[in-house]
């Protein structure tokens, strides 16, 4: 349970800390730091251009709390600070929701509206950037990766597939996999194409423009009936925020139509009441927090096992992305009809 005593600090600290921490993981100095790099903070700050002023102060902050020290000119991490650099996705993923936070006395007040396409939103590309990278550091993909080779599968379907850094990692790792995503943010769909095309995939990979609360509109389409395995990642949750009809729906349309495919569907799970101690050092509660004024809806997990068996499907494994000894938040169930 928290202290009975609030500390101001830490308050302010996380306001400040996370915005530079994902400016640090887009610059690319987090990873750096993390390999025990020195940079010279201003001489980058010259060569790209950069505001060294603003660098400037982040980087003396960040030697206030103890995470960079100096070295002349130049920063280098401490080992608390590599840890904490470590997790720059986290980071950028909470930095996403920004816009939300910035304007949440209009929303609750109801004179603005959050969603896709609202007035308010999420910076997509930034949550997507670093889904991806997490899922990569969690072990997570791999662990899908693996569940592919083991039953040779080789044509990958992932709705929701962001940047696309989900299967330009499977398509890296398998090289006899065919991938195809499908995502509604035009400019996710803009940036996977650039990351295959970037990647060398050629016609192994391609990716187009659709919404799972409207799935009808491209589970007929050639390149997806191709598929023998399908993903999704972390998009369910997201669609609930209709109701969960739209989610049974979802899963309607897809055994209608899917049926003979496999689903691997990952989730966040909202832990159990009596599981919160395990997690109030972890920044679960603040992603859950996140999740509930975004009106996305995180399930329990056997919530969403429960809705699965509900619409007709079977699971046949569970992957768990967790560190030893903490209960899972993330997990992936491998889905059947047959």
């Amino acid at each position: 349970m928290p202290d009975s005593k609030p500390d101001l600090r830490l308050v302010l600290h996380g306001a400040f800390a996370v915005p530079a921490l994902s400016l640090f993981g887009e610059l690319g100095f987090a990873d750096r730091w993390v390999r025990g790099e020195t940079l010279d903070v201003q001489a980058i700050a010259t060569e790209r251009g950069l505001d060294g002023h603003r660098l400037a102060a982040l980087t003396d902050y960040f030697v206030r709390y103890g995470y960079l020290e100096r070295k002349g000119a130049a920063y280098a991490a401490t080992p608390l600070g590599r840890e904490l650099l470590a997790v720059w996705p986290a980071g950028m993923i909470f930095h996403a929701y920004g816009p939300l936070l910035a304007d949440l006395i209009p929303v609750v007040r109801k004179e603005k509206q959050y969603g896709y396409g609202k007035e308010v939103t999420r910076d997509i590309a930034l949550d997507t950037k670093a889904s991806g990278r997490m899922g990569i550091a969690w072990g997570l993909f791999q662990r899908v990766v693996g569940y592919l080779v083991q039953h040779r599968h080789t044509h990958l379907l992932d709705f929701g597939c962001g940047d696309g850094t989900f299967l330009e990692y499977a398509a890296s790792q398998f090289p006899d996999l065919s991938v195809v995503g499908v995502d509604q943010s035009a400019t996710a769909v803009a940036n996977a194409r650039k990351r295959f095309a970037d990647a060398g995939l050629g016609g192994r990979a391609a990716v187009f423009q659709g919404d799972l609360a409207e799935a009808t509109a491209f589970l007929d389409d050639p390149k997806v009936r191709e598929a023998d395995v399908a993903t999704v990642f972390y998009i369910l949750h997201e669609i609930a925020h209709h109701g969960l009809d739209t989610v049974r729906t979802f899963l309607r349309q897809y055994r209608q139509r899917l049926g003979h495919v496999k689903l691997a569907v990952t989730e966040y799970y909202r832990p159990a009441d009596d599981a919160w101690p395990s997690y109030m050092d972890r920044g679960i509660p603040e992603v859950v927090l996140y999740h509930d004024l975004s009106n996305q809806r995180l399930l329990h997990r056997d919530e969403w096992l429960q809705l699965y068996e509900s619409e007709g499907f079977k699971v046949l494994d569970h992957l768990e992305a967790q560190q030893p000894g903490v209960p899972a938040t993330v997990g992936t169930a491998i889905l059947t009809t047959g």
